[in-house]
């Protein structure tokens, strides 16, 4: 979907990876992060990316109907799942203004 919106794209399998990454390519504008993965969860990779690029805007997707979970992370960018593609847009454009 990012791709057919015209975004350039780069993908990590883990939380991991997405730091690696990350570590290597400043040219990154955003993050766009699942909140549950392997390794490490969403909200732990965002904390990670803040104190490596604390500018770098993060937007944690969230499929959880049980909300409690993401209430540690209420000053992040949390797009619900199933979400619009002017969802994405608009959440994307908002962290990067």
């Amino acid at each position: 979907m990012l791709e057919a919106l015209g975004y350039a794209t780069a993908s990590a399998e883990s939380g991991n990876e997405a730091l690696r990454l990350l570590a290597r390519n400043q040219e990154i504008d955003v993050v766009l992060a699942d909140f549950a993965m392997p390794e490490m969860s969403g909200g732990e990779l965002a904390k990670a990316i803040r104190a490596m690029r604390p500018t770098l805007p993060v937007i944690l997707m969230a499929g959880y109907s049980d909300r409690g979970p993401l209430k540690e992370l209420k000053d992040w960018r949390i797009i619900l799942k199933p979400f619009t593609e002017n969802d994405l847009v608009n959440t994307i454009e908002a962290a990067l203004k």
